[in-house]
């Protein structure tokens, strides 16, 4: 499937059925859109039966020793395609008016974890050279042989282990704000992230979290929440009120954004967006990318659809250096041994204990 990645350039008609290039978009006529449409359904089929796991980079697929995906999968993608018009624009709900996020159902607006920052803000900071380890989980379950899957008390072990040792959970707001200088992080900051929102994340690791004191962002798949094996609406309200769960962006349908044509792409990062926004009363912010795919195009979709930063799977402590929308995390797997888990972590102390923005050295606004 053919997706647009110039940025700003014309391009002329390139000769492909049911296509044309309009003031720089391709614009895509019923025979192109009924080609798409094919390609949708054939890719979101074999995404049932094949896994995406969010195991791709920008730079490549995963490591081959990656095991096949048995946790649930979204199903195939039922996209409004034949609402593809106006240039390439989606005309849906993902390209109208932005809900009044707190004012839906008549209740309170929900305090900006973000204190007001915004995209013309954050585009102004300079990387201070402050290291964050982000730590990216997908299942909380006993899986033997699945890397995916961290057993129940291995996970709670690894968190037991971060509190025992000085770190603090904070969140990609307060990562946002410290690189601004209008927070100043703990010595030992820690960003727990868990991808999909599958049911465990409530059932194993919400308990966990809360009698710790650790907050945890959910990238949850839209499309997905409320399904077997996912978490819930509700199971996410819960999270939010208490406080523990952070929820956030992994798009519609798990659908891998490089690969979809733009308004497509557009209409699965604002719907997510807005379904969140809508039911959990809270601004959206941050995304995580299916597969971890992701080019330069699609970071600029994520900008311009409001996010402020988004994560990657590329592996490393998260830099302000990578770029608000290619962030690094650490992958733990299943079958990781406490020591591991803890030589990796303690590998960054020096650099996440040093920088302006961490307790200590306070960088003015």
């Amino acid at each position: 499937m053919h997706r647009r990645r110039s940025s700003g350039v014309k391009h002329h008609q390139d000769g492909k059925a049911g296509k044309k290039v309009t003031g720089g978009r391709e614009v895509h006529s019923p025979r192109g859109t009924a080609q798409i449409r094919r390609r949708l359904v054939l890719w979101g089929f074999s995404l049932a039966v094949t896994l995406t796991g969010c195991t791709m980079s920008a730079a490549g697929p995963a490591p081959s020793d990656h095991p096949s995906q048995v946790l649930p999968t979204p199903g195939p993608p039922h996209l409004p395609v034949s609402q593809i018009t106006r240039g390439g624009q989606a005309e849906s709900q993902a390209a109208g008016t932005w809900p009044d996020t707190g004012s839906l159902r008549g209740e309170a607006a929900t305090p900006d974890p973000l204190g007001g920052l915004t995209d013309a803000v954050l585009s102004r900071v300079k990387d201070s050279g402050v290291l964050v380890p982000i730590l990216m989980y997908h299942s909380i379950s006993h899986n033997p042989g699945n890397r995916l899957c961290v057993d129940p008390a291995t996970f709670a072990q690894q968190m037991e282990w971060l509190t025992q040792n000085g770190y603090t959970a904070v969140t990609l707001a307060d990562l946002l704000k410290a690189w601004t200088g209008r927070e100043v992080l703990p010595a030992k900051p820690v960003v727990i992230t868990f991808d999909d929102g599958y049911k465990d994340v409530m059932t194993a690791a919400y308990p966990v979290l809360k009698k710790l004191g650790l907050r945890a962002t959910v990238f949850v798949i839209t499309g997905s929440v409320g399904k077997p094996n996912y978490v819930s609406w509700e199971d996410l309200e819960s999270g939010e009120r208490e406080g523990i769960f952070d929820v956030e962006s992994h798009t519609v349908h798990h659908l891998n954004l490089a690969s979809l044509p733009k308004p497509l792409a557009i209409q699965e990062l604002r719907t997510s967006k807005v379904a969140i926004e809508e039911r959990l009363h809270k601004p959206v912010y941050a995304l995580c990318y299916p597969a971890g795919s992701y080019d330069p195009a699609v970071e600029k979709d994520a900008e311009e659809t409001g996010y402020l930063v988004a994560v990657t799977t590329r592996p490393g402590p998260a830099s302000l250096s990578q770029g608000r929308y290619a962030l690094h995390r650490l992958r733990i797997s299943g079958g990781e041994r406490l020591t591991n888990f803890a030589a990796a972590l303690r590998s960054l102390d020096i650099k996440t204990a040093t920088g302006p923005g961490v307790a200590g050295r306070v960088t003015q606004p």
